[in-house]
């Protein structure tokens, strides 16, 4: 989030360890098709930020992290409801 920041560091949230990517690599991203992996692709952004920013954000990167977060609850809302609808639905069709 920092404009100094030379490296980005996406081996914590694949696994696997390899050097830091330099800003403007390439970054796999697997495919955004359904919530739960949306939903893994903002954590992982969540958490990369938060890294660089820090211990003590400045009140402009705490906004930019609270919107990923209020992202991140939307999606586990989302997620949850569609659970239960297909839980209400499997119900229903087992209703003769």
């Amino acid at each position: 989030m920092r404009a100094d920041d030379e490296f980005v560091d996406d081996s914590a949230s694949s696994g696997a360890e390899s050097a830091p990517l330099a800003i403007g690599a390439p970054v796999r991203v697997g495919r955004l098709e359904t919530l739960p992996s949306v939903r893994a692709e903002l954590s992982r952004l969540y958490r990369e930020c938060r890294r660089r920013v820090g211990r003590y954000p400045t009140p402009l990167e705490g906004q930019r992290l609270a919107a990923i977060l209020g992202d991140v609850r939307g999606l586990i809302e989302v997620a949850d409801l569609s659970d239960r609808l297909d839980a209400i639905e499997a119900r229903l069709a087992e209703r003769p």
